[in-house]
């Protein structure tokens, strides 16, 4: 299971065994790859359904596409490259200790590609972030 960190409680003898989140990653998959660190670690994750917290994911609107209901992110352009660089990054990382959620995630960044290109604005420029952000992540880390 992955969770978001905004909400989240760590017990602190975790973060002494597997660290601290990655600051490097600071915008997007922060929560990711601490979730996929602490699964890989044999920790399991456990979430409390009913609890409530305010929290906005981007600026969301509803579409309809066939018989699908989308919902583009719609982040400014600058977010898509720390996005995908650090998706390859977890990838990269993960892929022989998590492969279901990888090949998933894949499947996730094509989704989030295809609504890119239907549904948001400045298509180029958060295309060619994504695509810098691939290339970072693919030869940097």
């Amino acid at each position: 299971m992955i969770t978001i960190s905004s909400g989240s409680l760590i017990k602190l003898s975790v973060v002494k065994e597997i660290g601290l989140l990655r600051e490097d990653f600071f915008i997007d998959y922060i929560d990711v790859e601490y979730s996929l660190r602490c699964i890989s670690s044999g920790y399991q994750i456990h979430m409390v359904c009913n609890a409530i917290i305010f929290h906005k994911l981007g600026n969301r609107k509803k579409y309809r596409f066939l018989f699908l209901e989308i919902y583009p992110m719609f982040h400014p352009p600058e977010r898509k490259f720390y996005l995908y660089r650090n998706r390859v990054i977890v990838w990269k990382n993960y892929l022989f200790k998590v492969p279901s959620f990888i090949l998933y995630d894949i499947l996730a960044s094509i989704y989030n590609i295809f609504r890119i290109l239907i549904f948001e604005e400045q298509k180029k420029d958060k295309i060619f972030n994504a695509l810098n952000g691939v290339l970072s992540g693919l030869l940097k880390y």
